[in-house]
């Protein structure tokens, strides 16, 4: 099943791989999904060894108006090599094919997002959190998009910047 959100995207990327990648057949993709739990990847490529399929999970962060469309498409690209190359990770063939995607077309295919992509991030997930936590002494905020440990007792933890300790404030 590939997200509707993505299907044109996905669509294009798996144009781009299949022109460049050539000779090689990537696992079977049954899945490209929107995970609204990713919030520091921008994408991830889960492959199972049983069957040889794999699973693309993209950031909800991505599929949003202000992301721009062709740095999802690039995120695409990144994650379909993930697909045909599954355990050489960011090196071997993964890297050498990500090298002449990038050189032969306007994608930026890198290992981590490049300073473009975090600047397009960082204004779609400009509030992408559910609560805060200050430390009382010198006003360090941590905001978190999930309840954890610090925010259910933040009076247990320390600041790393002065030692003081945590308020819950949101």
């Amino acid at each position: 099943m590939i997200d509707y959100r993505l299907k044109d995207d996905y669509e294009i990327a798996k144009s781009i791989c299949e022109k460049y990648v050539c000779g090689y057949s990537p696992l079977d993709v049954t899945d490209v999904i929107v995970s609204n739990r990713m919030t520091r990847n921008l994408g991830v490529c889960e492959w199972d060894t049983r069957t040889g399929k794999s699973k693309i999970k993209i950031s909800y962060s991505l599929v949003d108006k202000k992301y721009p469309r062709k740095l999802r498409q690039a995120t695409l690209i990144h994650e379909l090599l993930h697909a045909y190359f599954p355990k050489e990770h960011h090196k071997g063939r993964w890297s050498k094919f990500a090298k002449v995607i990038s050189q032969n077309t306007d994608y930026n295919i890198e290992r981590l997002a490049d300073s473009e992509e975090l600047s397009a991030l960082q204004t779609v997930r400009k509030n992408d959190y559910k609560y805060v936590v200050v430390c009382e002494r010198c006003g360090r905020e941590v905001k978190k998009t999930r309840m954890c440990s610090i925010v259910r007792y933040p009076q247990f933890w320390r600041c790393g910047k002065c030692g003081g300790t945590f308020k819950r404030v949101v």
